[in-house]
């Protein structure tokens, strides 16, 4: 079971003191699923799931994730925490760019299986490139199968198909959908993609700096 605990959390930018977050409590408790947070662009969406990744520091607040209490830096092994609990695909899909798409891959992949997935995803003609010589759409795929083949069970994803035209996208969401029932993977998405909706367990939108449920 994944437990996510939320507790009075504020996070305001350092360049205008303006808060993104006021007093946000929010708790998820879930085996496996899909969920996403919804709003427009600059609305704070990228800004929460630094925090759950504990790349960012809440200026007031308590967040607790699978046991790791991520309100003091130094409370915890952050390097056990990514590597094994918690894992954060960044909305620039950054890949090594000397690297081919393969050794990129190699560097999580291990021993693993992986044909199936760049089937699905229609980027295995592209696995011996190199990052710059593929579109943004293409890096995107690839980054995403890098992320799936990761160990932590929790991914965090910043606009995973942004790149991506309607086919590809859904291509995408029905793998995270199976990889989700395969593996008891959680995956919390931030978007602003709609289309994404049916596949969710659960959904939250942004809004008056708090997260506000819009289904479950």
């Amino acid at each position: 079971m994944h437990k996510i605990l939320i507790d009075s959390l504020s996070y305001k930018r350092k360049v205008n003191e303006k808060y993104i977050f006021k007093n946000l409590n929010l708790e998820i408790k879930k085996e496996k699923g899909i969920i996403l947070i919804l709003g427009p662009s600059g609305v704070g969406k990228s800004t929460f799931l630094h925090l759950l990744n504990g790349l960012l520091k809440a200026d007031k607040g308590h967040i607790e994730i699978n046991g790791f209490n991520l309100t003091d830096f130094n409370s915890y092994d952050s390097n056990k925490f990514w590597s094994e609990t918690c894992n954060l695909m960044y909305q620039n899909f950054p890949l090594i760019n000397w690297l081919t798409c393969e050794e990129n891959i190699d560097l999580v992949a291990g021993n693993k299986k992986i044909d199936n997935m760049l089937e699905k995803l229609n980027v295995k003609d592209v696995y011996n490139k190199y990052p710059g010589d593929l579109s943004f759409g293409q890096r995107q795929r690839i980054a995403l199968v890098q992320c799936f083949l990761m160990q932590p069970k929790i991914k965090l994803l910043d606009e995973p198909t942004s790149a991506l035209g309607h086919d590809d996208k859904m291509k995408v969401i029905k793998l995270i959908k199976d990889i989700t029932e395969k593996f008891n993977d959680l995956f919390i998405i931030a978007t602003h993609d709609r289309d994404l909706t049916n596949y969710a367990d659960e959904i939250y939108e942004i809004q008056n700096k708090a997260l506000d449920i819009v289904s479950n």
